[in-house]
């Protein structure tokens, strides 16, 4: 088979891409409008997706010289440590169901991958079928979350404050006001554009049933949004909130109860909630809230070291670090990292503890007797860097450990170095 990128604007190509994904998902909407758009006008140019605002390569694998499978990788940028790096979605994988488990998608992911870390990606991240599956391409689970169920009659206890509006064209701003302070401290989270907020504020909430609401405090400042949509059931219709942010605790008090409104149409009401926050502090019977604890895709770290030195060193920590140094290489925090997808980024990676702005060597091919502080799987590191989990709760995983003669007090302050941090993904791709 050959990988490479395909011609989105290459009107057979494009073809070729919906009717793979058409079949792999058993859903031909797309494909079926191509050939009615087509049908209209035979010499219809498609828009060359990597120059959109979320800039989007497709890749394809051919078997003589037909596409068997198709994969999309999606330039963003997430936010790590209080700042942005560039972010590789990977999105709309799929196979012909005749050419599955010959390699396809293994092949476009190493080209994928390998073009990423070249572009400047530090992370990937995608929502899997299988996270066995994508494991062998080195993702490892990525941010949890909670899955709340509350029941209308405990929403019926809150008392409404402030006020709610509908959102409408020139929201945008204020939007993005409060999804930033919302996910400021949050790793995971995706930098969204002016585009995609105005293209949020324009949506026709009458023919699409997506509804979004800004709350605002009793001094009229908007300090809170929701969108939710309607999910049929079989026996009650449930109120879903699709997306939301809010910038004070009071807030998520505001448009909770707001939904009470709609107490006589909906049995409970649904959301996802990072797990930093808790929502049973606010109602008074929080056992018949239902919190189901999941996990929202798979991350992969593209590159280690540039991840590595952006990682937030505590002044504390570094000193309580160099006060138990009893050799120069205490000064270093070494992890020995094993990469089977990616080989090239297998090694020793060396991070300065003594230095003010961080500095990370990295020894592609290291001596048996290299002295490390920590050995890892590159899957787990990834895991590790984002936060969902802490080194202490990844310790007895079997492709994470620490060095088996390291004293009590290393290991403790190491624990400080890489702890659970606070972490959730709002977007989906």
């Amino acid at each position: 088979m050959q990988v490479r990128l395909l011609d989105m604007t290459n009107t057979d190509e494009a073809l070729a891409a919906a009717r793979v994904s058409a079949t792999a998902f058993r859903s031909p909407g797309k494909y079926r409008q191509l050939l009615l758009d087509l049908q209209k006008n035979p010499d219809l140019t498609f828009p060359d997706p990597r120059k959109g605002d979320r800039p989007k390569q497709h890749w394809g694998a051919f078997s003589d010289e037909n596409l068997v499978a198709v994969s999309a990788s999606i330039s963003m940028h997430m936010r790590y440590e209080s700042k942005f790096v560039p972010l590789c979605g990977v999105a709309d994988v799929a196979t012909l169901p005749e050419y599955r488990r010959q390699g396809a998608i293994r092949l476009i992911m190493g080209e994928l991958l390998r073009q990423a870390e070249r572009e400047g990606h530090v992370f990937s991240y995608l929502f899997p079928f299988s996270f066995a599956f994508y494991g062998k391409f080195g993702y490892s689970q990525g941010c949890r979350r909670y899955h709340v169920e509350l029941p209308m009659e405990q929403l019926t206890r809150l008392k409404e404050i402030g006020s709610v509006r509908a959102c409408k064209q020139g929201d945008a701003d204020s939007l993005q006001t409060i999804y930033d302070r919302f996910t400021r401290d949050c790793n995971g989270a995706v930098l969204r554009s002016d585009v995609i907020w105005a293209e949020k504020c324009s949506r026709d909430r009458w023919s699409e049933q997506f509804h979004t609401y800004i709350w605002q405090n009793e001094q009229g400042q908007d300090c809170a949004y929701m969108t939710y949509e309607t999910i049929a059931g079989k026996a009650v219709d449930v109120l879903h909130i699709q997306d939301w942010a809010c910038s004070t605790p009071e807030s998520i008090i505001g448009l909770l109860a707001f939904l009470t409104r709609y107490a006589s149409q909906y049995a409970k009401v649904t959301m996802n909630v990072p797990c930093h926050m808790n929502l049973s502090h606010y109602f008074p019977e929080p056992r018949l809230l239902r919190h189901t604890r999941e996990i929202s895709g798979q991350i992969r770290v593209i590159r280690i070291a540039e991840a590595l030195t952006r990682l937030h060193q505590p002044d504390w920590l570094r000193r309580e670090l160099a006060a138990t140094a009893v050799s120069a290489q205490d000064h270093w925090l070494s992890l020995l990292v094993t990469d089977e997808f990616l080989p090239e980024n297998s090694g020793l990676y060396r991070l300065s503890l003594a230095e003010t702005v961080p500095v990370v060597q990295h020894l592609a091919d290291p001596s048996p007797d290299s002295g490390y502080d920590l050995r890892i799987d590159a899957r787990i590191l990834s895991t590790l860097l984002l936060g969902s989990q802490g080194l202490e709760e990844l310790a007895g995983h079997p492709e994470c450990q620490i060095h088996p003669e390291m004293n009590e007090t290393r290991r403790k302050l190491l624990y400080h170095f890489f702890p659970q941090k606070k972490h959730c993904i709002y977007d989906y791709f």
